[in-house]
């Protein structure tokens, strides 16, 4: 047998062993947190980048077609 350190998970007041919070719990507070309303300004800023990226990828999409038309 080696001679390596177990970490053993401590005990609530009552001497039982605590379950860690499952995978599931976790991802479904993200969702909740994610879900919660923003403010107007953040939301608006985020359309504005999404807008600024759409418009970047129809000018790339012009110049490639461009290139294929030649």
């Amino acid at each position: 047998m080696s001679n390596t350190t177990v970490s053993k998970r401590g005990r609530d007041s009552e001497g039982e062993t605590p379950k860690r919070e499952s995978k599931t719990n976790r991802m479904e507070d993200d969702i909740t947190d994610s879900r919660q309303p923003r403010s107007l300004d953040f939301i608006s800023e985020q359309i504005e980048v999404v807008m600024k990226n759409m418009a970047e990828m129809c000018e790339k999409q012009d110049s490639m077609r461009k290139m294929f038309e030649d």
